[in-house]
């Protein structure tokens, strides 16, 4: 996993279930991160893998992680 998408799937843990690709783009900005993947890639993989879930929100989809998601960022 690319620093990127650990970045991507803390925001998510940080949005609860309320933050939309937007959000997750504006806690990414303020990362130190040398190098940036493509978001909409990015959350299309981890849906496909499992470590996130979508739900329609009111104006826009809004992301969450999954258990399966949260494993990955608990210390080794």
């Amino acid at each position: 996993m690319t620093d990127y998408e650990l970045e991507v799937l803390k925001a998510i843990d940080k949005g609860r279930g309320q933050f939309g690709w937007y959000k997750i783009e504006q806690c990414l900005s303020n990362s130190a991160i040398d190098e940036r993947g493509h978001l909409p890639e990015v959350l299309t993989d981890f849906l496909g893998r499992g470590w996130i879930r979508v739900s329609p929100g009111e104006t826009h989809d809004v992301y969450e992680i999954a258990d399966s998601g949260r494993e990955l960022l608990r210390p080794i």
